[in-house]
């Protein structure tokens, strides 16, 4: 491999061809978060041991990174993580001619038992506490970002344990050792010179502020018996009510409740940026993932570091759909839509011709989260073909 002996010996980033270099193994680090909180490691044996880091190890031969990332939390620390996300990149190279190419991952959840192994020492910690000094070197550069939403792109040069050179990409923006990542750049600068309570209650008031947009996005649903449309606040409480009145009706025997209001509290503030994207509009469709991650970076990223990254870790957990929480959770939002449809004379239905094979298969995930409920659902389209509110 003629790029690994050209990288070897280099001191600086800027003397090497990333885009030429390979590295010698490719490995994954997985994070798990969990109300405010993320799993971290003390590792055992290997390349970093004794040092804190995330769950993770090196690729298989033909092994998909997300697949090595499932594989390597489950034999570390004995459970199974939950609604994976890429988190960015980060390429090692080592003066001696080792070098390893780093996939990150977070995920929002887990089952199983959590236990140590002969591998590693699992750890919780409170995200805003995360021991660095026990860490290597580059992770206090691109984790917050991670953590934050974000897939930041790393190249680091090491001598040992010792960081001699590194260059990190995020959002855009070029960051080194002469200009390194302000990890407060969300921070209004307003509160800059305010007391660090302050500044953090300043924090919390602009992102409460901002939410208060969500009152003004109007979905394409009328409220029932009136032909005024409901706006995205009001189908959030909605949502929540519904919630704690049909928690019984979950596939899951055993349903984090509070979980389930969080994400529906929380699921559509995206739409202050995005918009309501109809689930019939197939060309606003096309791009609506995009546009939402876009707006879950900027609007949780208001909020303080440890806070910002819980609540995106509920939407994310949401938005993925696995977990019985998010899968009740989404039973309800399709579930809503239909009851005020049908109570209110075929609605939206109508306006846009919508048939019932396509209703069908934009809530037939109701069933996935609650089975009765789906087929309450059914009997509702049933009838409402029907009554002609909806074409068969």
């Amino acid at each position: 491999m003629p790029a690994v002996r050209e990288a070897a010996g280099k001191t600086k980033v800027a003397d090497i061809d990333w885009r030429s270099w390979r590295a010698v193994d490719k490995a994954t680090l997985t994070f798990v978060l969990e109300g405010g909180r993320v799993l971290l490691i003390r590792k055992k044996r290997g390349l970093g041991a004794g040092k804190v880091n995330g769950p993770g190890g090196r690729l298989e031969p033909g092994e998909e990174p997300i697949v090595c990332a499932v594989r390597e939390v489950e034999e570390e620390v004995g459970i199974t993580p939950l609604g994976l996300e890429y988190r960015g990149e980060n390429l090692f190279q080592f003066v001696d001619g080792y070098s390893i190419h780093v996939y990150a991952f977070t995920a929002t959840g887990y089952e199983g038992n959590l236990r140590e192994t002969d591998e590693a020492t699992p750890i919780w910690t409170d995200i805003g506490a995360i021991p660095y000094d026990e860490m290597w070197e580059d992770d206090r550069l691109w984790l917050p970002h991670s953590l934050g939403g974000l897939t930041p792109q790393g190249r680091y040069i090491f001598d040992g344990d010792r960081m001699l050179d590194w260059e990190l990409e995020v959002a855009g923006k070029l960051y080194g050792p002469q200009q390194p990542p302000d990890l407060s750049d969300d921070v209004p600068r307003e509160t800059d010179a305010l007391p660090e309570r302050n500044k953090r209650l300043a924090q919390q008031m602009r992102f409460l502020l901002e939410i208060d947009q969500l009152k003004q996005v109007l979905r394409n649903t009328y409220i029932a018996g009136n032909h005024r449309l409901e706006n995205s606040a009001e189908h959030s409480w909605h949502l929540t009510l519904m919630a704690l009145v049909l928690s019984e009706h979950a596939a899951a025997s055993s349903l984090d409740q509070l979980k389930v209001l969080k994400m529906l509290i929380v699921h559509d503030v995206v739409e202050i940026d995005a918009g309501d994207t109809n689930v019939y509009d197939q060309v606003g469709l096309e791009d609506q993932a995009e546009r939402e991650e876009q707006a879950a970076k900027r609007i949780f990223g208001l909020l303080p570091a440890e806070t910002g990254a819980e609540l995106r870790a509920v939407w994310d957990e949401f938005e993925a759909r696995q977990s019985p929480e998010a899968k009740f959770a989404r039973a309800l939002d399709r579930l809503q839509s239909v009851v005020l449809n049908y109570t209110n004379g075929g609605g939206p239905w109508q306006e846009r011709g919508v048939r019932a094979d396509q209703v069908r298969k934009v809530v037939g995930c109701i069933e996935d989260g609650a089975p009765e409920l789906w087929r309450y659902a059914e009997e509702l389209i049933e009838d409402a073909v029907r009554r002609q509110l909806l074409a068969p």
